[in-house]
């Protein structure tokens, strides 16, 4: 794709304009990306404490690996 603009046409400052801009979008992607992976780990956290609390609650021997592959199949979890 051809530039747009003829490098020899822009400030010196450009360069720094555009080193700066990509710092920032990627500090804000690499935050969007640690935030994400922290909701993700909080929603596994909270779907495994609701499967042992439900495991307790009936105390029967392998119940929570039934429960984990029905689950699977039920929410379409490969």
């Amino acid at each position: 794709m051809p530039d747009l603009i003829q490098n020899t046409e822009l400030p010196i400052t450009y360069n720094n304009l555009l080193q700066d801009i990509r710092s920032i979008l990627e500090k804000g992607l690499t935050k969007a990306y640690k935030a994400v992976d922290n909701i993700k780990v909080q929603t596994y956290w909270q779907v495994g404490e609701r499967i042992v609390r439900d495991e307790i609650k009936y105390q029967r021997a392998d119940y929570g690996q039934q429960v984990v592959k029905q689950l699977a199949v039920d929410l379409e979890i490969h």
